[in-house]
């Protein structure tokens, strides 16, 4: 089974390649202004457009009427990342969530991914280290591979007695 069928139970679904030089929505959740000009700034020219919202809340609120490629949450979110990864990957309409976060941690990196989260982007943000994360999410979710890091950890788990 593998890959063939989710965490939720959901059958993986591609969806068709977007065109190229296509501009994708990225929903970025940060209470932190300086964060989302940032963000902008190392998009900029590239075919990515930030959608910017504060909060876990208006996040999810924004998910029910917006369908989008890749969400980067900030791991300071006003409400909590965690229910952010936790609902848009048991979605209908899955996207992998990037967490964003002024630390390199391991333990952080680690419960991103054994939540579900694509991956741990370290900030400040820099154009090729979002662009090459944004790409490769972006890989996933046509491919409906979401979970793939997922996967990839479920060994480690069972050999550690986790």
């Amino acid at each position: 089974m593998g890959n063939e069928i989710r965490r939720n139970g959901f059958v993986p679904v591609p969806r068709a390649p977007t065109q190229p030089g296509a501009v994708l929505d990225v929903l970025f959740i940060s209470r932190y202004e300086t964060d989302g000009t940032a963000l902008a700034k190392a998009l900029t020219g590239m075919r990515w457009h930030v959608l910017r919202v504060r909060t876990a809340g208006e996040a999810l609120a924004t998910l029910d009427v917006v369908l989008v490629p890749v969400v980067i949450c900030d791991v300071e979110v006003e409400g909590d990342w965690k229910q952010i990864v936790d609902r848009v990957t048991h979605s209908r309409h899955p996207a992998p969530v990037i967490v964003a976060s002024g630390s390199g941690d391991w333990h952080l990196w680690e419960e991103v991914i054994d939540r579900g989260g694509f991956d741990l982007l370290h900030k400040p943000f820099e154009q090729p280290a979002v662009t090459a994360m944004l790409d490769a999410a972006l890989h996933h979710w046509e491919t409906g591979r979401i979970w793939r890091t997922w996967d990839r950890m479920e060994p480690r788990k069972k050999a550690s007695g986790a």
